[in-house]
């Protein structure tokens, strides 16, 4: 008798459905965004995400430069090709 799709079927991908039964998703079912993130805020987890918003955090800080399509610092005169003017807004 021939199989059935379901029997063909691999089933190798179920172990990395996470369980749902672990404490992090027990919490996570009962949370809305805003608690979540008041969550993820004060005890820096996952803590992965916390540090790099925190990088983030730092470089919008930092005054806004420019973009370049070449890389080189805009507030720099030497940057501007030979015989370029300084554009006047």
């Amino acid at each position: 008798m021939p199989a059935t799709a379901v029997e063909r079927y691999d089933y190798g991908f179920c172990h990395y459905i996470p369980d749902l039964n672990t404490p992090r998703f027990q919490v996570a079912k009962e949370q809305d965004a805003y608690s979540y993130a008041e969550t993820s805020n004060t005890e820096y987890r996952p803590l992965w995400l916390y540090n790099l918003c925190q990088t983030w955090q730092r470089l919008f800080e930092e005054p806004y430069k420019g973009v370049t399509t070449n890389g080189l610092n805009l507030s720099a005169e030497s940057t501007r090709p030979a015989g370029s003017r300084k554009r006047h807004t």
